[in-house]
């Protein structure tokens, strides 16, 4: 089973893939990463040039642990970005032939 905080995570970034397959013109696409293990979890979305929008963990003691929850967290909001950006080439390349 899934923890809430994973299933937000894939919430939060199934809106943003929605947005994007919509056609909406959209300026930055937000994409959220998690980032678990048996005693934290993490959810942080980001914002183009990995801005942070918001940040849900069950962190008591927010110390070097925290730290590395973020770059894990970014890492997996990179992956997904990499991702629609890729989506969004392969789209404007089939409408532009």
């Amino acid at each position: 089973t899934h923890s809430l905080l994973y299933t937000l995570k894939n919430i939060l970034n199934s809106v943003s893939v929605a947005l994007v397959d919509s056609g909406l013109n959209i300026k930055a696409i937000a994409c959220s990463g998690y980032s678990g293990s048996d005693s934290h979890e993490t959810v942080v979305n980001f914002a183009a040039k990995d801005e942070i929008l918001g940040i849900w963990s069950d962190f008591q003691d927010f110390d070097s642990t925290f730290d590395q929850s973020i770059d894990a967290c970014e890492n997996d909001s990179a992956q997904l970005r990499k991702e629609i950006n890729g989506y969004l080439l392969k789209k404007a390349t089939k409408n532009a032939s």
